[in-house]
């Protein structure tokens, strides 16, 4: 009985504020922003946030760079080398095998 009234002494208040998650909220309130905002019929999205046909045209322009630099740098040169590679193959295949004396 005695260790049963210990634990319900040491419990916390039930109107006391963990100092941790006080920080934790404020920080989200702060740096997340209000999103009933963006979902009221009223809201506009910002200029700097829209997107347009120009700024998506731009980004498959860029898109299409990256790939063809990562053809031009990886893809290729490796492609290039698969028939030494096969060729290297059929030549280790071949020793192995070939019957010994």
């Amino acid at each position: 009985m005695f260790q049963w009234q210990e634990l319900l002494n040491s419990r916390p208040d039930v109107n006391s504020e963990d100092p941790d998650e006080v920080a934790a909220i404020k920080e989200a309130e702060e740096n997340i922003g209000d999103y009933k905002l963006k979902s009221s019929s009223d809201y506009v999205v910002p200029d700097h946030l829209r997107m347009n046909t120009e700024k998506a045209r731009i980004k498959l322009v860029i898109l299409k760079e990256l790939v063809s630099e990562c053809w031009t740098l990886k893809l290729k040169p490796f492609n290039l080398s698969s028939p030494d590679m096969a060729e290297k193959r059929l030549c280790c295949l071949y020793l192995c095998a070939k019957p010994r004396l």
